[in-house]
C-alpha cells in the first residue's frame, strides 16, 4: 500500500473514531515546555487571543494552567503584569518573543560557527 493511502485510512479510522472531531497540531513543544520557552507559542497566541479563559476540564484546564504559569514567566521577564487578577501583557508580545528567540539562536550559532550574525535590515524602508 502507498503511503498516501495509508495516511487517508488513517485519517478515515481517526474520523470515525473521534466522531467527526478534527485535531490539529499547534505546535511541536509540549504543553509543559512552552511555559519556559523564549520564542512565541501556542500559549501566548492563546493568551493574546483571550482564548485560555473558556478552557475548563480536561486538557483545557491543562491549558489553562499552562497560560497561568506562562504569565508568570513573561513577568520575570517583565513582558507582562499582573493587576487585580488580570494579566497583561507587553505591546507586540508575539514579535518581541519571535525577536528574542531569533537573537538567541544568532548568537548560538555564531558561538557554534565563529561566524558573526549580520542581522538583516529592510531596505524597502517599510
Amino acid at each position: 500500500m502507498e503511503i498516501q493511502a495509508r495516511v487517508e485510512k488513517g485519517r478515515a479510522y481517526d474520523r470515525g473514531r473521534l466522531g467527526g472531531v478534527a485535531v490539529e497540531l499547534h505546535s511541536h513543544l509540549p504543553i509543559e515546555r512552552q511555559v519556559r520557552a523564549i520564542g512565541a507559542t501556542w500559549l501566548d497566541h492563546e493568551l493574546v487571543g483571550g482564548g485560555a479563559s473558556q478552557y475548563t476540564a480536561g486538557f483545557g484546564a491543562d491549558a489553562r494552567n499552562a497560560v497561568c504559569a506562562r504569565v508568570d514567566f513573561l513577568v520575570e521577564r517583565g513582558l507582562a503584569e499582573r493587576r487585580d487578577q488580570r494579566a497583561f501583557v507587553a505591546p507586540n508580545l508575539l514579535k518581541t518573543l519571535r525577536d528574542r528567540e531569533l537573537a538567541g539562536t544568532a548568537t548560538q550559532i555564531a558561538r557554534e560557527t565563529g561566524l558573526a550574525h549580520r542581522p538583516v535590515t529592510d531596505v524597502t524602508g517599510n
